[in-house]
């Protein structure tokens, strides 16, 4: 970053040669960089939110797993069934209703083997305790860090915030609503 220092005034001018836009009077970008963090970067409800609906959609794909393997172990099971009756109804011979069920069989076994662990990934789902762990303590860290910066944002001391803006990110890039003009400071 290259801030500049003139009639006791800081501004960040654009490093690149020749650029053409202006420099920017640092406690206006330093407001409003901390400003934008308090609203939107660091909105410790809506992040809660977001964690929320994460879960709710972790759960809810387990659930939808273990409901299709239901369906196709009870899908396994009336083919077996079927096969049965059509042996027992005379409709097949042994050797076909022995040729069947050798096939069916290990089928319903493997969709049953599957259900089992869509049933248990679903309790690890709905157990997870590490995972609301981490989703609180991820929650109390941006609450923290919201709380940091909005001390800043109320604080006179902006060259400060204006430091630990720099410690955070490589640069910024301003942009005026009016016109194209570019400048990076990094």
């Amino acid at each position: 970053m290259v801030t500049a220092r003139c009639r006791g005034r800081s501004a960040y001018v654009c490093e690149t040669l020749g650029c053409p836009a202006p420099s920017a009077e640092s406690s206006s970008v330093d407001q409003s960089v901390l400003t934008y963090f308090e609203q939107v970067a660091l909105d410790v409800e809506a992040t809660r939110e977001q964690l929320i609906e994460a879960t709710s959609r972790r759960r809810a794909e387990a659930r939808a797993l273990r409901e299709q393997g239901e369906r196709d172990l009870q899908q396994a099971e009336e083919r077996l069934a079927r096969v049965r009756r059509d042996y027992l109804d005379n409709r097949i011979d042994a050797d076909e209703w022995r040729d069947l069920r050798a096939e069916l069989e290990p089928e319903r076994a493997a969709a049953e083997a599957k259900l089992d662990l869509l049933r248990d990934r679903e309790q690890e789902v709905d157990a997870d305790t590490l995972t609301r762990w981490v989703e609180e303590d991820v929650l109390a860290r941006v609450a923290d860090l919201r709380s940091a910066v909005v001390a800043q944002v109320v604080s006179p001391d902006l060259p400060a915030v204006g430091a630990a803006l720099t410690r955070l990110f490589e640069g910024f890039t301003l942009r005026r609503l009016d016109d194209r003009a570019t400048s990076r400071w990094s």
